[in-house]
């Protein structure tokens, strides 16, 4: 049986008019929440088609939140073990980079590898076989990056991709001191609501957002850049220095953690680096098997849509008939 009868009961039954039981819920049956907060008919629908066969997903998307010039772009290259001459090309992002499928995840390994095929649906499905058989099905586990651009016109924008099911690393730079104004041309503030804002003004204005659109459980990692020439003390004071920037009883406090925080530098003699990324690779692949939605089941059908719509990506356009097909 896919789903116990007492899944069903809770599936079609009014207790999913508590949203509050909602995540216990989600837990219980293996499912998304989302599909709590659907309406009866399309539940029902949802239950057939588990009848013909479900997978477990593993697909985790972060996001890399920070001000302009902050070394955000810098650190995703340096997670794509890019060398240091190919970093020193990069240019500051402006909108918003996605990169889809950009690692897979190892988990057993606490790894991320550079995914070498791209636009490939996380669930593979063989050539010619049954969608309820589910030991033909390959499973990958992978990981897609938004590289959010610094400049302030762009905010605005942002509240589309922030979501609970992601997690953010927010890059902050240490060699600037919190309360110092950034200059009206990094952020493109002149003029706007952010003008005469200070870094601290800023790190404040990151994990309110998050902490809006995503509530209270999305998990923050936090990352001080340019740390050339800090000691080790220095570095690891900088966290509680951070802490300082929020009012005492501040609830936003509760998406960072000092288990979280990691500061990144780049050696610049020889062209080598001061210090790998290997402990903060370690880090998000934890966050993201620990996140409630690792590995959830969705029927095999939403795999083969899926697939479909990758193959179908070259063309921008598709007829709604065939997507209904």
């Amino acid at each position: 049986m896919i789903i116990s009868k007492l899944g069903k009961d809770i599936l079609i039954h009014g207790i999913l008019d508590d949203k509050a039981l909602h995540p216990s819920i989600s837990i219980q049956l293996k499912i998304p929440e989302e599909v709590l907060r659907w309406d009866i008919e399309t539940r029902h629908r949802y239950l057939e088609y588990l009848k013909k066969g479900k997978a477990p997903i593993y697909r985790a998307r972060g996001m890399i939140l920070g001000c302009a010039g902050a070394g955000k772009t810098t650190l995703l290259e340096r997670l794509q073990k890019k060398s240091l001459e190919d970093i020193q090309k990069i240019k500051s992002t402006v909108g918003l980079d996605v990169h889809n499928d950009i690692f897979e995840v190892l988990e057993k390994e606490g790894e991320l590898e550079v995914a070498v095929r791209k636009c490939e649906p996380a669930i593979h499905i063989k050539e010619n076989v049954p969608v309820d058989d589910a030991e033909k099905i390959e499973e990958k586990k992978l990981l897609s990056i938004l590289d959010f651009g610094g400049q302030c016109m762009y905010y605005a924008c942002h509240q589309i991709y922030l979501s609970k099911r992601a997690f953010y690393i927010l890059v902050v730079d240490m060699s600037k001191n919190l309360e110092d104004v950034i200059d009206e041309e990094l952020c493109d503030q002149k003029d706007t609501m952010f003008s005469n804002w200070s870094h601290r003004d800023f790190l404040l204005f990151w994990l309110k957002s998050v902490h809006c659109y995503c509530g209270n459980e999305a998990p923050v990692i936090l990352v001080a850049t340019h740390a050339e020439g800090k000691s080790e003390q220095e570095m690891t004071g900088y966290y509680q220095e951070l802490m300082t920037a929020f009012p005492g009883s501040s609830t936003i406090k509760t998406h960072l953690s000092s288990e979280r925080y990691f500061s990144s530098s780049l050696k610049k003699p020889y062209g080598a680096y001061i210090e790998s990324v290997d402990e903060l690779e370690r880090k998000i692949v934890e966050v993201i098997t620990s996140q409630k939605h690792w590995g959830e089941e969705i029927p095999l059908d939403w795999a083969l849509f899926e697939k479909f719509i990758s193959e179908k990506k070259e063309t921008k356009v598709q007829k709604l008939d065939k997507l209904k097909e």
